[in-house]
């Protein structure tokens, strides 16, 4: 068979797969996705890439139906992690503070407390003092500081985790410096 008609003939199944099963692959998927109509719908297309491009090598199906199904399936599952890794990112933001609201800082005078502070924005760079502004000072959610500086979600994440590992290495020594901490 030529090129011209395996692509014709992927073209017209396809159609026909479209017509006999996006409806049931649809609701089904939208069930699994807990009634997010978006992701279901991507999930069907998906699937329906898949499939076509697979068509289109000349690959041939016996069961279409139970492959589309299984392929939506994978897809659904694969929705399903990306939203618990998101979901655990967020939980991991949430009760973080700012170094500066630590429990140590409770006991210190006003001007060690300033003097701490200004050692670790001196050791920060130019990156880290903008993330941390935006997070701590500023009170902004870590989605808009990714979208503000057009980086991931986890990028932001482990941006912040990094400078508030820094910055307790950074107030340990200051406080250890001055008899306050061991």
């Amino acid at each position: 068979m030529s090129g011209t008609d395996i692509k014709k003939k992927a073209d017209k199944l396809l159609e026909e797969y479209c017509q006999n099963y996006k409806t049931s692959l649809y609701k089904y998927a939208y069930l699994r996705t807990g009634h997010d109509k978006d992701a279901a719908e991507d999930c069907v297309q998906e699937a329906f890439m898949v499939i076509y491009k697979r068509l289109r090598k000349g690959e041939e199906f016996s069961q279409p139906k139970a492959f589309l199904y299984r392929t939506v399936d994978n897809f659904v599952k694969e929705h399903l992690r990306d939203l618990q890794k998101r979901k655990k990112i967020q939980d991991a933001t949430i009760g973080e503070s700012a170094f500066f609201e630590l429990p140590v800082f409770q006991n210190l005078d006003e001007q060690t407390e300033n003097e701490i502070i200004n050692a670790v924005f001196k050791e920060m760079s130019d990156k880290e003092k903008v993330i941390y502004r935006k997070r701590y000072i500023e009170k902004c959610n870590v989605r808009d500081i990714a979208t503000e500086y057009n980086i991931s979600v986890s990028t932001v994440t482990t941006r912040l985790y990094r400078i508030r590992q820094k910055a307790e290495d950074i107030v340990k020594r200051e406080l250890s410096e001055r008899g306050i901490f061991e």
